[in-house]
């Protein structure tokens, strides 16, 4: 018996693993790691890029500081405080991004290591998810149920696309869940 549930611990962890890179790849090499060149040059989701910026900032320039992109303040994604340009996004996904800025990042802004960054939150999400349904449901249901929600939502759509808010709230909220 003992023997028994040590082979299905070990196949649920392989499931987990496989599951975690598979689904890091497919999001890493399809997340939006470049910025599209409009007519009046390079286009960003405000959110994503008032996330991602400070995150270089901080990484780069060692500042909260926004103040090379006095352009947009009028967008309504930032602020000035003590005369400064802030970006008014969730810390969470900002410094979620720092490492992948110090890792990746250049002496100019770009916004890959961010979306490598929401790719990665994102596939750690699905990992936990199926760690949970584990407990809940048998293995195949479990492995089918995380393919689905990584697969099947918005989650590889949206959320490991590009830095939103979603991919560090998901991954809360998925290591949560497991706990």
């Amino acid at each position: 018996m003992a023997k028994q549930k040590a082979s299905s611990l070990s196949s649920d962890i392989r499931d987990t693993s496989i599951l975690g890179v598979v689904t890091w790849i497919i999001y890493a090499v399809t997340a939006t790691v470049t910025a599209t060149v409009g007519p009046k040059g390079l286009v960003f989701s405000n959110d994503t890029f008032f996330s991602a910026y400070p995150a270089w900032t901080i990484a780069q320039l060692q500042t909260i500081n926004i103040d090379t992109v006095t352009q947009f303040t009028s967008s309504g994604w930032a602020f000035i405080l003590d005369g400064n340009l802030r970006s008014d996004r969730f810390p969470g996904a900002i410094l979620w991004a720092v490492p992948f800025y110090l890792i990746g990042g250049g002496d100019t802004f770009s916004i890959g290591p961010s979306a490598i960054a929401a790719a990665t939150a994102s596939a750690i999400t699905i990992v936990f998810m199926h760690r949970a349904l584990l407990s809940l449901v048998n293995r195949k249901t479990a492995l089918a149920a995380a393919v689905l929600l990584a697969f099947g939502t918005a989650m590889w759509s949206v959320s490991a696309d590009s830095l939103w808010t979603h991919p560090t709230t998901l991954m809360g909220l998925a290591i949560g869940s497991w706990a």
